[in-house]
């Protein structure tokens, strides 16, 4: 039989999978609904009502009394919806040829940031309670990379095959998604294999560069490097439209354009916002902790080791009664013989 560590581990592993199956589930179908919506909308309004999830996020957490909201949490609440709802109409006014199809992808996409809030409430209730016993083995960054692979099998395995069989849409066989004209597709077409491969590798080095620097950078620093990313997206998107190239459509920039601007810069703010109603709250804790020591005073330490030992041997005299033996520390084992020879004369 394996060792008991080795039976432990490979336990802890197991537990943590269990707690990760639903997680993953959650995320891939956030990711669906995503790159669903991102079908029928411009890629800038897409980035810009990612801020949302922040409003889902809050409200959840609120809701489901994992945190309580200060009047900073609310106004950053109040600042995402905002956001939303600007970007959400800017869209749609700026094509109202397309009303019902941007819609579509305004919904989508809102659904997927909520089942992503989702996913990151369930996260926290699922392996906060289980983090001394399954986590603690694994690092944070191999219990995302276990979440990745779980994610990965459930797609390979529920959800590939289901929009090929069961589920009826537009593409090639009158399905849903045809997997295998995708992988024909990516093997006669190098340019897409190529666009696939530049894809995965950069939202690997996204993933993990995130993971990295959120432990060393505040929220601010992560919320420039979000704003910059849309920003980037949308100029080149902006400078494809106007190019000479055919191959890309781009997005024009219109009157429209400018609410979506505004709707970044709310969501931008909330998100800011959100960070500082986080640092209070950290302070107040600190305050409250400061104010307990001040009042009661520092825990009273444990009272010394003492020079004597004192035992009481049961048995030992003639009328069968007890008596006292002081023992030394350093000579604790002669001294139990000295006292058990002491007592037997």
């Amino acid at each position: 039989s394996p060792p008991p560590s080795a039976s432990a581990s490979a336990r802890d592993v197991a537990t943590t999978c269990a707690r990760l199956t639903p997680v993953a589930a959650l995320d891939l179908v956030g990711v669906s609904l995503a790159w669903h919506g991102l079908l029928r909308v411009p890629a800038s309004s897409f980035l810009a009502l990612r801020h949302s999830q922040l409003l889902f996020a809050a409200t959840l957490a609120a809701t489901c009394a994992l945190r309580r909201l200060n009047p900073t949490h609310k106004l950053a609440i109040a600042l995402a919806f905002a956001s939303v709802a600007l970007v959400a109409a800017s869209t749609v006014l700026a094509d109202p040829e397309s009303v019902h199809e941007l819609a579509v992808g305004i919904a989508l996409v809102l659904a997927s940031q909520l089942v992503n809030a989702l996913t990151l409430t369930t996260e926290s209730v699922l392996l906060a309670p289980a983090s001394a016993e399954a986590g603690a083995s694994l690092p944070p960054m191999a219990l995302v990379g276990l979440q990745g692979v779980i994610g990965l099998c459930l797609h390979c395995v529920v959800v590939l095959p289901a929009a090929q069989f069961l589920l009826p849409g537009d593409d090639v066989g009158g399905c849903l998604e045809n997997t295998l004209d995708s992988l024909v597709m990516l093997r006669t077409t190098p340019h897409l294999l190529a666009f696939v491969a530049a894809l995965t590798a950069s939202m690997i080095a996204y993933n993990y560069v995130g993971l990295s620097v959120s432990k060393v950078v505040g929220v601010s620093t992560r919320t420039s490097v979000e704003t910059s990313r849309i920003i980037l997206v949308w100029a080149l998107a902006i400078a494809l439209r106007y190019s000479s190239q055919t191959s890309f459509a781009g997005e024009a920039w219109g009157t429209y354009s400018w609410g979506i601007l505004g709707g970044i810069a709310l969501g931008v703010g909330g998100t800011l916002t959100y960070g500082r109603g986080d640092a209070a709250e950290r302070e107040r804790v600190f305050e409250r902790e400061a104010m307990t020591r001040l009042v009661l005073g520092p825990p009273t330490p444990p009272p010394p080791p003492t020079e004597t030992e004192t035992e009481t041997l049961l048995g030992g005299g003639s009328g069968g009664g007890s008596e006292s033996v002081t023992l030394t520390p350093p000579d604790s084992i002669t001294g139990r013989l000295r006292a058990a020879a002491a007592a037997a004369a």
